[in-house]
């Protein structure tokens, strides 16, 4: 591990002068950044200044700084620390910790203060103070989704190196072995061989117990570790509570929430939720005094409903589990599932259900908190199997080199086995590009249905706003179920244009690889005498060549040893090849070997390694294209069922008087807002003594020049003083006239549906007449 480590120093000082490069772009900056990327000073300080030097040309340079964020990262974790050698992994999980947390903090603390700083001086005395503090609290959330983007980008590194340091470090070791005896005589010695091969076997068996020790929690291990990571997090749930926010409703919810789970808790295996249970803790609000709604209400509907959304909501959570096979909660995880559970109960209560929960939500965390632990525990047991078939398989494989690569030094058995450990690392790599479905997925998602559109803003335009009378049918019946249509349309459209990018990924890669590799080892060739010998040449060099693009400072090195060495000139320009991915495990394994007649050994090795490319991309063609396309089909079909009405769906809020759904994105806002209010009628609303439809739009001045209140409550107050006092998220609430062309629109749809309407909900139809001649029209037959 520790050859790996100082292999990527040359990776790592080339970072530095990037950084150097860009600092010397910008005025007044000093360049003090060798003082500290000193051997010295190979510690969490050196990622830290490193950082701070990164956060003084964020806003000159942003669209650099994501890169070079990861490859410090990256780089950061392959680094040796003075105080840890990393020859096991004890040494190695604490420090990958330790820099994140660095990082985090210097993000958290950094960005918020320097970016709210410069946010104030822009703003000062130009806007209201309503309008300031949300500017900040978007700033704040944008800050957020950048430190989750981050987190989620650490996870995906633990989660790589987590399933492939065992199997790296196994390589390692055989190959530092091939390396000491590589001089010696073991042909025709085949038992000595297995012998040596088995000692080394049992130092990677023991690496195992440790690995395993310190990655997997046993049993009793886990249950503790839920019970306590979940105690922990309903104690930090409360501080997510704010205090004086507008959202009095939400965080009124949020508060009896928390107060209603029993702390501290224990963890109950076997819990489950039926709908009985469901249904005895809920009961119907009624609702405004100007005008009220007659619905079936159907307590046990509404059980089933919240029974299915909570299974929803939870199997996402734990889908995600499974999918990166997490063995145990990470930091802050459960507090953001506690926040998911709530913000799910509580869409019940508002209008359009309009429910209470009359006792304890105790047991709905008690069940989540099951469904988590019998997740982890699976993923357990997956992961022990899945390592022990992964080194299983690999001791075959290096059993088997070894014996041949001691015993047989030909050119042919040699580039034999080369050509088979590049041809593996291949097709790891071939999985890769398929599963970058997902993280393209998470783009598409993002940039489409969170930060250009919401699915109520959708909705709206492909019904109402098109005047699409079908559509707004299916709209009012069921206004989410109609958005979900609406994107898991847009989903499936998208899955089939994203599926076949990756197929054409793949397949451009084989094209790329097959092209590159060829060129390269030509290229290699041709720097060699072949009636010439080569004594000390090691098979290394040849693959810091072909990796060349990815390594520039180890192949201007290669270039002054290849010319001192061997009077090889190689070209100053570093070649376009970027092979380090196939080339890692041979790299490690077989590095050492040395090339007597590397003209020879490079024609066998090409010719071969064409022919088995050649061999496995008819294969691709013929069958594995229709093979991976179905999987990934089904991957993508299985992913909306756990994605459909989540973030797409956006804020769940509601108006308090016609019930259109806020347009605004889940981003935590303070301030909801619906730009096209409907007739609170097309939901059954109607006047609760005359029974006639609520025919007047919320932002007319008709409805703002009323009282308002709630049937259990004796004052009436004016419009704005009730939102003010029930609703404050809803202010400022803007107004219409009747003449507004959003009013007309309402108003024709209405003229159109009112018969149909006015039998679902039982309301006496009192429309004016003279709307069929005014407004009748707009909508063809």
């Amino acid at each position: 591990m520790v050859d790996t480590i100082e292999a990527q120093e040359p990776a790592f000082k080339d970072i530095v002068d990037g950084l150097k490069k860009m600092f010397k772009q910008i005025p007044g900056c000093v360049d003090t950044l060798e003082d500290f990327m000193s051997v010295e000073q190979q510690d969490v300080h050196l990622l830290e200044n490193a950082f701070c030097c990164i956060k003084m040309i964020f806003e000159v340079f942003p669209a650099k700084i994501s890169s070079l964020r990861q490859s410090i990262l990256k780089s950061a974790l392959l680094y040796k620390n003075a105080s840890e050698q990393f020859t096991n992994v004890q040494g190695f999980i604490p420090y990958m910790k330790t820099v994140w947390s660095k990082i985090n903090t210097l993000l958290k603390v950094n960005g918020n203060r320097d970016n709210l700083k410069k946010y104030s001086e822009l703003v000062q005395e130009q806007f209201d103070t309503n309008t300031v503090e949300e500017g900040k609290r978007l700033i704040y959330n944008m800050l957020a989704e950048e430190r989750r983007e981050q987190d989620s980008q650490w996870m995906l590194l633990i989660q790589e190196y987590k399933d492939s340091w065992l199997s790296d470090c196994a390589i390692e070791k055989v190959g530092k072995k091939i390396k000491g005896l590589n001089n010696t005589n073991l042909r025709n010695n085949e038992i000595e061989c297995r012998k040596i091969f088995e000692e080394i076997w049992k130092e990677v068996e023991d690496d195992k117990i440790q690995f395993n020790r310190q990655i997997v929690l046993q049993s009793e291990e886990l249950k503790r570790h839920i019970q306590v990571t979940f105690n922990n997090a309903v104690s930090e749930f409360s501080s997510t509570v704010r205090q004086g926010s507008k959202q009095k409703e939400k965080e009124k919810f949020k508060r009896d929430f928390w107060t209603s789970i029993k702390k501290p808790s224990t963890l109950e295996e076997h819990i489950s939720i039926n709908i009985e249970q469901i249904q005895n803790i809920i009961e119907i609000n009624s609702h405004f005094n100007f005008f009220t709604v007659k619905k079936n209400v159907n307590k046990r509907k509404i059980a089933e409903e919240i029974e299915n959304k909570l299974k929803q909501t939870i199997n996402r959570i734990t889908y995600d589990l499974k999918q990166k096979l997490s063995l145990h909660i990470e930091y802050g995880q459960a507090t953001k599932w506690l926040e998911t559970l709530c913000n799910c109960l509580f869409e019940f209560t508002q209008p359009l259900t309009n429910i209470e929960f009359k006792s304890d939500l105790d047991f709905f965390e008690k069940y989540l908190r099951s469904q988590i632990y019998k997740t982890l525990r699976d993923n357990t047991i997956e992961w022990e199997n899945q390592q022990k078939e992964k080194l299983d398989n690999l001791k075959k494989r290096l059993s088997s080199s070894f014996q041949k690569i001691l015993t047989d030094f030909s050119n042919e058995s040699l580039s034999k086995e080369v050509v088979g450990y590049i041809l593996t690392e291949f097709r790891k790599q071939l999985k890769v590009k398929e599963k970058s479905i997902d993280q393209k997925l998470q783009i598409y998602l993002k940039k489409g249905w969170e930060d250009t559109y919401t699915a109520a803003d959708h909705a709206f335009s492909k019904s109402f706003g098109a005047l699409n009378i079908n559509a707004i049918r299916e709209y009012l019946e069921d206004p989410t179920e109609y958005m979900s249509n609406l994107f898991n349309n847009d989903y499936k459209m998208y899955s089939e244009i994203l599926i076949e990018y990756v197929l054409r990924e793949i397949e451009e890669y084989y094209i790329i690889t097959k092209d590159s590799l060829s060129k390269g080892i030509s290229e290699w060739n041709e720097l060699f005498d072949p009636k010439r010998s080569y004594d000390q040449l090691p098979l290394s060099n040849f693959f810091i060549y072909l990796s060349a693009h990815s390594t520039p400072f180890e192949y201007n090195s290669l270039r002054i040893f290849m010319q001192r060495e061997f009077n090889v000139n190689m070209k100053e320009t570093v070649p376009e090849y970027d092979l380090s991915d196939i080339l890692k495990d041979s790299n490690s394994l077989l590095g050492s070997i040395t090339i007597e007649k590397p003209v020879d050994f490079c024609d066998i090795l090409r010719k071969s390694l064409i022919e088995s490319l050649t061999n496995m991309q008819t294969t691709w063609n013929n069958t594995e294209r229709f093979i991976v396309k179905e999987r990934m089909r089904v991957h993508l079909e299985t992913k909306n069922i756990l994605l459909s009405s989540w973030n797409q769906l956006g804020c769940l809020e509601r108006c308090p008087f016609c019930s259109s759904k806020c347009e605004l994105p889940d981003d935590g806002h303070t301030q909801h807002q619906v730009k096209k209010h409907l007739l609170p009628a097309f939901s059954g609303f109607r006047n609760k003594d005359t029974g006639y439809p609520a025919l007047i739009v919320c932002t007319e001045d008709d409805a703002q020049n009323k009282n308002w209140g709630y049937l259990k409550e004796s004052v009436h107050l004016p419009f704005t003083q009730f939102l003010s006092k029930y609703h404050p998220s809803w202010l400022p609430f803007p107004r219409s006239e009747p003449s507004d062309e959003h009013v007309v629109k309402m108003r024709a749809i209405w003229w159109k549906l009112k018969d149909e309407l006015c039998e679902k909900y039982s309301m006496i139809d009192n429309t004016d007449p003279t709307w069929g001649s005014r407004y009748g029209s707009l909508i063809p037959e």
